[in-house]
């Protein structure tokens, strides 16, 4: 799994509005685990990341691959 961190993700709406949007963009059926706590998304590392930042940028979020 990669390991996204997002800025801005305060609440649980946040959190189900970036997982639809990596779900909808990312083909096939992504592994995607949302940790609001932390901040983190993590998403099956067959999913290209530029793809997942597309995704989760286009709500308004920043992010980056933490690893």
């Amino acid at each position: 799994m990669t390991v996204y961190k997002v800025k801005g993700m305060t609440c649980a709406g946040c959190a189900r509005a970036i997982e639809r949007a990596i779900r909808k963009q990312v083909t096939g059926n992504p592994a995607v685990e949302v940790d609001l706590e932390k901040g983190e998304v993590q998403v099956g590392n067959d999913a290209d990341p530029q793809i997942v930042n597309f995704a989760i940028e286009g709500l308004g979020y920043q992010v980056e691959a933490v690893r």
